[in-house]
C-alpha cells in the first residue's frame, strides 16, 4: 500500500515533464491536462522528440527528490515500488536518454498513465488514502480498454488518412473557393442534388442575377469583397471549374450535357452519414484555401464567418435570395441529417486547425 496523494502527485509530475517532449504546452498550476485523444496524438505523432526536448524528463532520482520534497517522511522504497507498479501496467515507459555520453534512464507518461491520473485526481477511490497494485489493476477495466483502442485509432486516421487520399494537384482562386462553398452550403453533395445551370439564349445562365448574389454574399463574407461575382463574367468565371478538381481532388465533379443546354457541378460526398470522410476532405480543402486567400486572423474569426453563412443559406436567416430561383437552381433538398453532418464536419476540421494552431505556437 502507498499513499494516494503521492501517486498523484507522482503522475501529476511526470506529466508535467512529458509534456515538453511531446510539444504539448506545459500547464500552469491548476490547469487540467489535456484531451486523451490529443495527448496520444501527440504521444505517436510529434515530430520533436529528440535528445534535446527528452532532457525535460525525469529520472528515479528526480523523482525522488521532487516528492520527498513535498511528503516529509516519503520512504524511498515507496517510490521505487510506485515505479515499478506503473510501469508495469503500463502508466509509464521508461527510455533511456543520451547525457552527455551517457544513457540515463528517464520516464514517459504514457496515454493510459494520463487516463489513470485523471480518474485518480477526479476522485474515483473516494476517501480513499491509500492504494494498492490491486486497486491500479482494477481501474484498467474493458471499457477504459476499449476507450484506448478507438482513440487510438481516431488518431491513426488523423496522422496518416490524409496522405493516403487522392493527393490534390494545386491551388485555386478565391472565385473558386467561394463557388466550392457555395455548392457545399445549398447542399450540392450528389448528382440528384447538383446545382443545375440553363444556359439560354443570351449565352448567360437562367436566374444568373440570383447565382451571383449568392456567391458574392460568400465573397463578402470571407473576403470583404461584395462584387467580386459580375453578370456579364460570370460564364467565363464558371469555365474555370477545373480548378475545383485540381484542387480538392476527384470529389468536385462538372457535366456538361453535349446536346443539351444543361450544366450540372455538385461534390460527390458519398454515404456522409456513415463515413464522413470524404465530405471532410471538401471541407478541409476549401478551409485552408479560405485561410490561404482571406486577411482573416485564424480559425476562430472563420468559424463565426462559416456559421453565418450556414445559418444564410441552410437555416435562411435574413436571407433574400428568391427561394423560387433557388429551388430551380438546386431542385432537390437534402435530407434533414445533412445539415447535421456538414456542422459536424466543419467543426472537426476547424478544431484540429485550432489545435495545431496551438502547437505551431508552443
Amino acid at each position: 500500500m502507498y499513499p494516494l496523494d503521492v501517486v498523484v502527485t507522482f503522475l501529476r509530475l511526470v506529466y508535467e515533464h512529458t509534456c515538453p517532449f511531446l510539444t504539448i504546452k506545459s500547464p500552469y498550476k491548476g490547469k487540467q491536462p489535456v484531451e486523451l485523444e490529443y495527448y496520444i496524438k501527440q504521444f505517436w505523432g510529434s515530430r520533436k522528440k529528440n535528445k534535446t526536448t527528452a532532457q525535460s524528463l525525469l529520472t528515479e532520482s528526480e523523482l525522488l527528490r521532487e516528492l520527498t520534497t513535498r511528503f516529509d517522511e516519503l520512504q524511498e522504497s515507496v517510490v521505487c515500488t510506485i515505479i515499478r507498479e506503473l510501469t508495469t501496467i503500463g502508466a509509464l515507459c521508461q527510455v533511456m536518454v543520451d547525457i552527455n555520453g551517457w544513457e540515463i534512464e528517464k520516464f514517459l507518461l504514457t496515454p493510459l498513465g494520463l487516463v489513470l491520473w485523471k480518474r485518480l485526481d477526479h476522485g474515483l477511490l473516494f476517501n480513499q488514502q491509500q492504494i494498492s497494485s490491486q486497486d491500479l489493476l482494477n481501474m484498467l477495466t474493458r471499457e477504459m480498454v476499449i476507450e484506448m483502442v478507438q482513440m487510438e485509432s481516431v488518431v491513426w486516421l488523423s496522422l496518416h488518412q490524409s496522405g493516403l487520399r487522392a493527393e490534390p494537384k494545386g491551388p485555386f482562386t478565391r472565385e473558386m473557393v467561394c463557388f466550392g462553398w457555395y455548392l457545399l452550403l445549398n447542399g450540392a453533395i450528389a448528382k440528384e442534388h447538383a446545382l443545375h445551370l440553363v444556359l439560354t439564349s443570351k449565352k448567360n445562365y437562367q436566374w444568373d442575377k440570383t447565382l451571383v448574389q449568392g456567391l458574392n454574399v460568400i465573397a463578402q463574407s470571407f473576403f470583404s469583397n461584395e462584387d467580386m461575382f459580375k453578370l456579364p463574367s460570370i460564364q467565363a468565371v464558371l469555365r474555370r471549374r477545373s480548378e475545383l478538381t485540381r484542387g480538392v481532388g476527384s470529389s468536385f465533379v462538372w457535366q456538361k450535357q453535349q446536346s443539351e443546354t444543361d450544366e450540372y457541378s455538385w461534390w460527390e460526398v458519398g454515404d456522409y452519414t456513415n463515413n464522413a470522410s470524404v465530405l471532410d476532405h471538401v471541407v478541409l480543402r476549401l478551409v485552408q484555401r479560405t485561410l490561404h486567400w482571406s486577411a482573416m486572423p485564424g480559425v476562430q474569426e472563420l468559424e463565426e464567418k462559416v456559421n453565418g453563412l450556414v445559418a444564410f443559406f441552410r437555416h435562411l436567416v435574413d436571407n433574400p435570395l428568391s427561394g423560387y430561383e433557388m429551388s430551380t437552381l438546386f431542385p432537390l433538398s437534402n435530407a434533414p441529417d445533412f445539415d447535421y453532418a456538414l456542422q459536424a464536419s466543419i467543426e472537426r476540421v476547424l478544431t484540429e486547425f485550432a489545435m495545431t494552431e496551438e502547437t505551431q505556437e508552443s
